[in-house]
């Protein structure tokens, strides 16, 4: 089942994304250009906690918006919208062979499989026939969001004047990543993981091809909202100490800039084997459950979210797992403007880009 198609036009591509803590607009060129340049970019961060307050959301989103379209003139572009906050689901579901569009999606709700569209917003990615050898089904992934947040960003979008062209989800960001920064291999097996402030992931690609994903129960969010509860500090210096020293702190036993309690560090190491634990799961359901174990195991791992930048973090979650591993870090490799290079500084701040940066790649044309 395709993704929610809005409207067409002859306009530019325009990436929008949004979350619990801001709203964010990247366009990537490529139009006569050998490779893709990431020309223009917006951020605008928020709390946290304001979608709580929904009239102090609708306040702070229209004058957010105000100075987006002055920024991206809605006339210029068609826009991909993905809400990449914590509410972000997905479903492996494996089933008879469905060929018609309406049959497929009204057997989903029959068997429970999808979520309440009044509740949810959803779309459904057909892999393709199964690659066991003991199964003749087909391979589906069911994306869903919550509908309040996303539905009402995208209508007040509309409002502003923008084109809505599609609806995406965060995971769909790691197929360019794979096909275009991760070394081809026949019949090669790699996990591509990524670990964000809202949703966090693992894809699994066979041949190329993406077979399985799954969103972890991880998020780099909750520890900000740790650290905020427990140290008494704002979201804004929380965010620091995640990005900058908190790893280092409770894995190398480093001097921080606070002191942090042995309960907060006993809570953030139960997160940490969450974490481990949840994605050996994921790829032990991928050997046992997708390829019916086809393949002995998954053959390379790529790292590719927030855990890049942060050594104690990588090198902690790397050496859990015997294979091969390799952090990638595809928004260093494209090229910036001269203007979004004096807006956004090579390093941490580009991450918050990261998925905005994959779902343009998907849809240049």
């Amino acid at each position: 089942m395709a993704n929610i198609f809005f409207g067409r036009g002859k306009k530019n591509h325009l990436i929008v994304d949004t979350s619990l803590l801001g709203l964010r607009g990247i366009f990537v060129n490529q139009e006569n250009e050998e490779e893709p340049v990431l020309e223009k970019a917006f951020s605008s961060r928020w709390s946290s906690h304001l979608t709580k307050s929904p009239d102090d959301f609708e306040k702070n989103l229209q004058a957010t918006l105000k100075s987006f379209a002055a920024y991206f003139p809605p006339r210029q572009f068609l826009v991909t919208f993905c809400s990449s906050d914590p509410s972000n689901r997905e479903k492996f579901v494996q089933i008879q062979n469905i060929d018609e569009e309406d049959e497929l999606e009204e057997y989903l709700i029959s068997k429970k499989l999808m979520k309440a569209s009044e509740d949810f917003l959803t779309d459904v990615h057909v892999i393709g026939p199964s690659i066991s050898e003991i199964k003749s089904h087909q391979d589906l992934i069911i994306h869903s969001v919550q509908r309040e947040l996303a539905q009402y960003v995208m209508d007040t979008l509309e409002e502003t004047g923008y084109e809505l062209e599609a609806l995406e989800f965060p995971s769909n960001s790691l197929i360019p990543f794979h096909n275009l920064f991760c070394e081809q291999a026949e019949n090669q097996t790699d996990a591509l993981v990524y670990i964000g402030w809202e949703v966090s992931m693992v894809s699994v690609f066979f041949g190329g091809v993406r077979r399985f994903s799954h969103m972890l129960n991880f998020r780099l969010l909750d520890l900000m909202r740790l650290l905020v509860d427990k140290l008494g500090v704002d979201e804004d210096f929380a965010l620091q100490l995640v990005r900058e020293e908190l790893f280092e702190v409770l894995l190398d036993g480093k001097e921080g800039r606070v002191q942090y309690p042995e309960d907060l560090m006993n809570e953030i190491r139960e997160e940490m084997d969450y974490l481990l634990d949840e994605l050996k799961r994921s790829l032990i359901f991928y050997s046992a459950r997708v390829v019916e174990w086809k393949v002995e195991a998954v053959d390379r791992i790529f790292f590719t979210g927030l855990e890049t930048r942060i050594d104690p973090f990588y090198n902690l979650i790397a050496s859990s797992f015997p294979i091969p591993s390799k952090r990638i870090v595809p928004i260093e490799e494209i090229r910036f403007s001269d203007e979004v290079n004096a807006k956004i500084p090579k390093g941490a701040e580009r991450d918050d880009f990261t998925l905005s940066f994959g779902l343009a790649l998907r849809h240049l044309t």
